[in-house]
């Protein structure tokens, strides 16, 4: 029969180790699902943060394609341009040539009137471009836009950045037979104001003369921005993405909203008073950069919202690159994915939770299984030990009652002797 100190081991020994696991495991799966929740929320500040990351590198890639496009072209032009008033040079000076060498019996007067008639009328590019001829000194053979001039020498004439053009053509073909030069000149119809102009000048040696030709680059640049601006046109944009492009004096070059074009919008302000257009040459004046503001109407789906735009600066022809996105509008996007993170989540807490009592229930079988071993040790412990204690309990009574018979025998003994004493 067991006592009661017994019956709180044995008991203590049953249900202690199996509480202490369960409360174990409870922290346990608590302290997962906490850290699991602070996690989702740490990854959903990230899937948000790299969402709106992505897109506005998304615009910055879209505004970097069409400001490369621009870059290229203008290069590409530029080339072409320079090819172009090579060979219109190279053409002259064969035509020259062939006059020349054919007319040879003429005196230099006659010859000359001979080579200015051939030229004088010959146009080009969009009919702006004409040749002229000098002589290595200075003297005017030929200007066709301007021709009281012909005769004259011009060789302390100075341009709008006072440098001598004369003098710089003539050392070209001086020095180097032939090569490409800028400077500044009046444009036909404009007598009042030089404009910028790129040429090519080339040797005549028999004449002792140079003759050239040249493009005005305002011209040139306006034929190449309306073709750039074509092809940009081409390409189809939404609501959602677009490109478009405002300079820096205000005027909108290109844009969804075709009613803008054209249009000087330098104080166009947002509803909160945001100028915008400034803000986007502020920031293509430092070359690029994000600019923040809400969208004006018929460039979103909805409502006026706030907008992320990027913006890129072609300084060369002071144009802002620009191209942004409605934050609202990707809300149901990042919604999305937010709910799958979330579905992913409690998947996640699902499996540590059916784990966690897999592991907690077989831990308290085994722990239940321990138990009952550690409880037949202690009763078979106890059953030993009974059992020597009444063995032992045995030998006691034994010796206790062999004791006594002795005690008794000594004491007879001793009555005995006492009688025969008194006897």
């Amino acid at each position: 029969m067991l006592n009661s100190n017994e019956k709180k081991i044995l008991t203590s020994i049953n249900f202690f180790p199996i509480f202490i696991i369960i409360v174990f495991s409870l922290i346990l799966t608590y302290t997962f699902i906490s850290q699991n929740e602070k996690i989702f929320e740490s990854d959903a500040q990230r899937i948000k943060a790299d969402f709106m990351q992505e897109h506005k590198n998304l615009v910055k890639k879209n505004v970097q394609l069409v400001y490369d496009l621009i870059s290229y072209e203008q290069k590409s032009a530029l080339e072409n341009l320079k090819n172009n008033i090579k060979q219109k040079v190279e053409e002259a000076h064969q035509i020259v040539s062939s006059i020349y060498y054919e007319n040879s019996h003429l005196d230099r007067d006659a010859l000359t009137l001979k080579i200015k008639d051939a030229l004088r009328h010959i146009r080009f590019n969009n009919n702006r471009g004409y040749y002229f001829i000098y002589e290595l000194e200075g003297k005017n053979i030929l200007l066709p836009t301007s021709k009281k001039l012909e005769g004259q020498n011009l060789w302390d004439l100075k341009d709008a950045k006072d440098n001598y053009t004369i003098r710089a053509l003539s050392k070209i073909a001086k020095n180097k037979k032939q090569g490409f030069h800028t400077w500044y000149w009046y444009k036909p119809k404009q007598k009042d104001k030089m404009s910028k102009k790129i040429g090519y000048t080339m040797l005549f040696e028999p004449l002792n003369w140079f003759i050239g030709t040249g493009e005005y680059l305002v011209d040139f640049e306006t034929d190449v921005k309306q073709n750039i601006l074509n092809r940009i046109n081409q390409i189809q944009y939404s609501k959602k993405e677009y490109v478009f492009i405002v300079n820096y004096d205000g005027v909108v070059i290109n844009h969804i909203r075709k009613d803008l074009v054209n249009t000087n919008q330098i104080n166009l302000k947002d509803k909160n008073g945001v100028n915008i257009t400034r803000e986007i040459i502020s920031a293509a004046k430092n070359s690029e950069g994000f600019v923040q503001y809400i969208g004006i109407p018929g460039t979103q789906i909805g409502e006026p919202s706030q907008k992320i735009s990027f913006v890129k600066g072609f300084n060369l022809w002071k144009w802002a690159v620009v191209s942004g996105f409605h934050p609202k509008e990707l809300k149901p996007l990042l919604k999305e994915k937010e709910v799958k993170l979330k579905e992913i989540t409690q998947s996640t807490l699902s499996q540590i939770t059916m784990i966690s009592i897999f592991a907690t229930v077989i831990t308290v079988v085994l722990l239940f299984l321990f138990s009952n071993v550690i409880k037949k040790i202690f009763l078979r412990y106890r059953k030993r030990n009974q059992e020597f204690q009444d063995r032992l309990q045995v030998l006691l009574n034994e010796k206790t009652k062999k004791l006594n018979d002795s005690m008794e025998m000594t004491n007879s003994y001793v009555a005995m002797t006492q009688t025969d004493l008194n006897g």
